[in-house]
C-alpha cells in the first residue's frame, strides 16, 4: 500500500500514514492526543444545574391543549403543547403578512 507524508497545521511537524480514501487529517497524532486530554480535563469540571435553571422559564401562559383561529382567513390550528406566546401564520387574505392567531374556545 502507498504511504503519504502529511503536515500538521498546528505544530508543522510531518508524519507518514497509509494512503486511504476520504479526508486527510489536518493534525498529527500527538496534537490530536493533546486536544483529547484538554477536553477530558474540561469534563472534570462539575456541571451546575442551578445556573442552567436560573435562566430557564418553564411556565406556560397557554394550556398544553389549545385551539387557535385566524379571524381574517379562518385558518384553525390545534396545539398539543404548552405555549408562552400565541402562534402566528402567514395570512393569505392579508397579503401574506405574519399575524398572531387568537385563542378559540
Amino acid at each position: 500500500m502507498e504511504t503519504e507524508i502529511l503536515t500538521c497545521l498546528s505544530c508543522s511537524s510531518t508524519w507518514k500514514r497509509k494512503r486511504t480514501r476520504g479526508r486527510k487529517p489536518k493534525l498529527c497524532p500527538s496534537c490530536v492526543i493533546d486536544i483529547k486530554e484538554d477536553i477530558e480535563e474540561e469534563d472534570d469540571i462539575p456541571f451546575s444545574n442551578k445556573k442552567f435553571k436560573e435562566g430557564l422559564d418553564l411556565t406556560c401562559n397557554y394550556p398544553p391543549v389549545s385551539s387557535w383561529l385566524c379571524k381574517a382567513c379562518g385558518v384553525h390550528l390545534q396545539v398539543s403543547i404548552g405555549l408562552n406566546v400565541p402562534p402566528s401564520h402567514k395570512c393569505q387574505k392579508r397579503a401574506n403578512r405574519l399575524l398572531a392567531l387568537e385563542q378559540s374556545s
